[in-house]
């Protein structure tokens, strides 16, 4: 009989090719994870806790047929520590499944040692998760879309429902007119504002030194160090199948910080946002600063999570809105911290989740 086990180092050759089975479709070619990157986001970062350890489920042959990765993250709720654990690279062997390995797998990360279990699902799974006890913050589970090229980011919403993916000349040719004719209009209201503030390249130092500022006001508010940041900022630099990362601190007048922005610049195609944090006052001023490096970078549209202190002024700039197609799943025994999740009072972007762990 199977059984769920502490994930160790030894285990990481099976999970990589755990991961390439799970996620290979049929008769194709799956994505090529190396071993490296399970022993980087399982063992050698700078979040792991050794009583907060991954999870596999071992078959009856002594083979791991099961993974269920666990990030641990310091947080705090209205200034109490709270010990948070993000779940990351779920996956089962296909000939597994009707052992409820994934049943298994699920119950022991909610049975462990955090205060707070978060989750990433898709509707089908949800429902297992629901029947151990988890539940969702939707209002996490929102995402906007800023298009900057209006043209090309048509193209692509109709080019991706065609059957064969592709776009056909004259939509090509006919999103580039467009785009030139948007470029050209200084009324368009989807041509960025051109910031008058000042940016550079966010530090590790600034962002510590002022996230106390962004983050105020939220009841639950991630805890960040030197070395956990460093680290998440370098794995964010080497993953490419995004874009390259756009890390930009924004500076006022008087060269004080209003926030920054962490994306992913993709030229003619979208770009994924990794955080935006700004004062309350200057929410503003972050956000077009944004919108108009990323469109200098050649971004046809930026898709980010909802953070909710920004939906005014993203609505207000013309962003898009639609549910993900992913559920956020929380699972908690502090009905206070639940509860906050949610009426949205937590700072929650994609840095304090599983989208930036994933390969």
């Amino acid at each position: 009989m199977g059984r769920i086990r502490a994930c160790i180092e030894s285990d990481v050759p099976q999970i990589a090719e755990l991961h390439r089975r799970v996620w290979t479709p049929a008769g194709g070619r799956g994505p090529a994870i190396s071993e490296a990157y399970f022993a980087e986001i399982l063992f050698r970062n700078s979040c792991r806790a050794d009583d907060l350890p991954s999870l596999v489920y071992e078959d009856d042959h002594g083979r791991v047929a099961g993974c269920l990765g666990v990030m641990p993250r310091r947080m705090s709720f209205e200034g109490r520590p709270v010990r948070v654990a993000i779940s990351h690279n779920f996956m089962v062997a296909p000939d597994s499944r009707s052992s409820l390995a994934g049943i298994q797998l699920m119950r022991e990360f909610f049975a462990g040692r955090q205060d707070l279990s978060i989750a990433q699902s898709n509707d089908v799974a949800w429902r297992v998760w629901e029947g151990l006890g988890g539940s969702t913050a939707p209002i996490y589970e929102m995402v906007w879309t800023r298009p900057l090229r209006p043209g090309r980011y048509l193209a692509s919403v109709i080019g991706g429902r065609r059957r064969d993916g592709r776009e056909p000349f004259w939509l090509r040719a006919g999103a580039g007119i467009l785009d030139v004719a948007t470029a050209g209009m200084p009324s368009s209201p989807l041509r960025p504002r051109v910031p008058t503030e000042a940016s550079e390249e966010l530090t590790t130092e600034t962002f510590l030194q002022f996230f106390g500022e962004v983050a105020d006001g939220r009841a639950l508010r991630p805890e960040y160090d030197q070395a956990s940041l460093r680290w998440i900022f370098d794995l964010l630099e080497r993953k490419t199948n995004h874009g390259v990362l756009r890390k930009r601190a924004v500076r006022g007048g008087d060269g004080s910080t209003l926030g920054w922005y962490l994306y992913y610049a993709r030229p003619g195609g979208r770009g994924e946002v990794v955080q935006i944090a700004a004062r309350p006052a200057s929410i503003r001023e972050v956000l077009d600063h944004c919108f108009y490096d990323a469109w200098r970078q050649g971004v046809s549209a930026l898709f980010g999570q909802i953070d909710p202190p920004l939906t005014r002024q993203l609505s207000s700039t013309n962003c898009l809105f639609r549910y993900s197609g992913t559920r956020l799943v929380v699972n908690t025994r502090d009905p206070e911290l639940m509860q906050a999740l949610c009426r949205g009072d937590a700072f929650l972007t994609r840095l304090e989740g599983e989208w930036w762990i994933n390969p």
